[in-house]
Formats: C-alpha cells, structure tokens, sequence
C-alpha cells in the first residue's frame, strides 16, 4: 500500500513549521531515518507516529490517521455494523461533482 500522501502532508506541515526532519524526529521520539521513510512513502506510520503528529503539529488526527491509510476505530464500527449501507451513503454523499 502506498502511504504517500501521509508523508507529502508531513512534509508539508514540517516545512510550515520551518524544522528539519532531524528536529521532528527529536521532538516525536524517532530516527530521523524513520521520518525520512515515512516522508518518502516506503513505512507506514503507526498510529503512535499519527498521533504524536498530531498532537505536535496541534491537529486532529482523523485526518491523518485517513491519509496513513487508518480508519479511526469507531468509523470502523460504523462500517463493520452496516456493511453495505455505510459504504453506499458515502459514495452518494460525496460523490465527485465532475462523475454526475
């Protein structure tokens, strides 16, 4: 699975913050090496690693947690429970406007 889009958006919140992957890495407890892998797509975030993010970077971790290919637990729940509804009303709901 390709987890890309977690890392472009770590980048992205990194080079806001104006700190180098060698200062992330010290203030979340990893390797740089670690961050440089996730940054560049070949590891998979842990939620531990989502949420250390988050909370660093003083945003919701849903958001990132989606991007790191995660589902937050109780979406899970929602999906487990109504298999085939849940899947359905979110493909209507937000259906692409150009796919009409």
């Amino acid at each position: 699975m390709n987890y890309k889009l977690f890392g472009i958006r770590l980048r992205e919140l990194r080079n806001n913050r104006q700190i180098s992957i060698k200062q992330l890495a010290s203030q979340l407890g990893y390797t740089y090496t670690h961050i440089s892998n996730v940054e560049i797509g070949y590891k998979k975030p842990s939620r531990d690693f989502v949420q250390k993010a988050a909370d660093f970077f003083k945003i919701d971790s849903e958001g990132l947690l989606l991007l790191s290919a995660e589902i937050p637990e109780d979406i899970m729940r929602i999906l487990q429970r109504s298999p085939t509804e849940a899947p359905k009303y979110l493909r209507k709901r937000f259906k692409d406007k150009d796919e009409k």
